[in-house]
């Protein structure tokens, strides 16, 4: 299985790193990162935890509110 991220997933991302750049320090921007991919790791591994998206079936919905980094 294969990640693929949205245009807006991409961007909220980028937004997130950049203020934590701006607000907080390198270690804290890497933590995010690491724990962004970790994340990313649990959803290869059981990608049927996470509802169906109604307008892809074959692909899983992710949400702010089912991820807990």
């Amino acid at each position: 299985m294969q990640i693929s991220w949205s245009l807006e997933a991409v961007n909220k991302v980028q937004s997130i790193r950049k203020y934590l750049l701006e607000e907080w320090s390198e270690d804290e921007v890497n933590s995010f990162l690491m724990k962004l991919m970790n994340f990313e790791k649990r959803v290869v591994r059981h990608p049927k935890l996470y509802p169906a998206s109604l307008k892809y079936p074959s692909l899983e919905k992710l949400s702010s509110a089912n991820i807990n980094l």
